[in-house]
């Protein structure tokens, strides 16, 4: 059974007869150099959020038609019958109750309609291919800009990767809406009892909307990033590389602990301790992180 380090030193003899079968044809390749930086895909990232924000669009329909014209409802209910008698009071708490448990469970019921996991999938299989395409012209410019010939070849890790993405971003999105409207119910049914304005209530409601958009774009930019920074590690594993060089985005976002380890190299059997609380992480794989490897080709030079 041929051993990973026996098939990366077979990819790497591969290469480099490629190469020396280029250059006794005359090809003229590159100067040894750096490979370049990849760019970061902020559209296709913009893109995903979008696609997200349409998916989950029926929470912020169903929670507006719902519940929405129904709170100076729920307020006026529980003023009027309000009352000293601690039996009747309760009588009264549970009729309100029983009202909000009400249009809340129909919400959710409209939710499960119009938020099927199929369209979920559909739209996390689309973006994981389209976040695949734009790394693979990255990384074959990268090999190309250095050695002269593109590298990559059969991919037997893609689809399982494909498939972990989908899995781990189906459960992210449908959180979205589940975990805002348990939090929209909470808030309903605490601040009733506090005698708040119907606006004020309905304000409150709002921006609990603009945190589910919020976290709605960070899904977007950490898995996007998340899932770049394996398919790199992946990709360069596959073809002999087995060290890189960390590389920041080199702005006032870049985390103290990464900008200490930028221009640094490290193997992609040892990441760097980068992470808040001592964690491991190789370039992108910790939370929301851009930073890039950028891959060592010493080898293909020998």
């Amino acid at each position: 059974m041929i051993t990973h380090n026996q098939s990366q030193k077979r990819t790497i003899d591969l290469i480099k007869s490629r190469r020396a079968a280029l250059k006794a044809s005359g090809q003229r390749l590159p100067r040894r150099r750096k490979p370049p930086r990849p760019v970061y895909p902020t559209t296709l990232e913009r893109e995903y959020y979008s696609a997200i924000l349409k998916l989950i669009d029926p929470y912020f329909e169903e929670v507006n038609e719902l519940l929405i014209p129904r709170v100076p409802e729920i307020l006026k209910q529980y003023q009027e019958e309000m009352v000293t008698d601690s039996a009747l009071e309760t009588r009264v708490d549970r009729f309100v109750g029983e009202l909000i448990t009400r249009i809340f469970s129909n919400i959710r019921i409209g939710l499960t309609l119009r938020i099927k996991d199929v369209n979920v999938q559909a739209t996390s299989d689309l973006f994981a291919r389209r976040a695949n395409a734009f790394h693979k012209a990255q990384v074959d410019r990268q090999f190309e800009t250095v050695l002269g010939l593109k590298v990559l070849s059969t991919e037997k890790w893609l689809e399982p990767l494909v498939s972990s993405f989908v899995e781990k971003n189906v459960t992210l999105i449908k959180s979205i809406p589940a975990d805002s409207l348990k939090k929209v119910e909470d808030m309903v049914r605490h601040t009733v009892e506090r005698g708040v304005s119907t606006e004020a209530l309905i304000q409150n409601i709002v921006d609990e909307f603009g945190l589910a958009r919020n976290r709605a774009h960070l899904i977007a930019r950490d898995q996007i990033a998340k899932y770049l920074g394996k398919m790199t590690e992946l990709r360069q594993k596959d073809v002999g590389v087995t060290e890189y060089i960390w590389s920041t985005s080199k702005d006032e976002r870049v985390r103290p602990k990464h900008a200490a380890v930028d221009g640094q190299k490290f193997s992609w059997d040892d990441p760097p301790a980068v992470g808040s609380k001592g964690e491991k992480y190789h370039p992108g794989q910790d939370y929301q992180c851009r930073c890039v490897a950028l891959p060592v080709l010493d080898q293909f030079f020998q």
